[in-house]
């Protein structure tokens, strides 16, 4: 339902690039069908979960998460779209 969030399982290989010296991760509306997405990133952490600042940017609903390439701060976790 539109009111449960929708969890990304990220993995090393959901990453595409580098290119401009970034990584990115791009879930677009039609996976997440959230309008006035708002995405919680967390790292995988031994066991647990840690909450990571990355950069979020929104064009038209789709979600897209850059990391820098160098050093390389891809990560293995869960993205949480409210």
């Amino acid at each position: 339902s539109s009111s449960s969030k929708y969890v990304k399982t990220v993995q090393m290989s959901d990453w595409i690039g580098p290119s401009a010296g970034e990584y990115s991760l791009s879930i677009p509306y039609s996976f997440h069908a959230k309008s006035n997405p708002v995405v919680t990133v967390y790292e995988t952490s031994g066991s647990d979960f840690e909450e990571i600042d990355v950069a979020v940017f929104i064009t038209g609903n789709d979600v897209k998460i850059l990391v820098l390439s160098t050093p390389d701060t891809r990560f293995v976790g869960k993205v949480f779209i409210d």
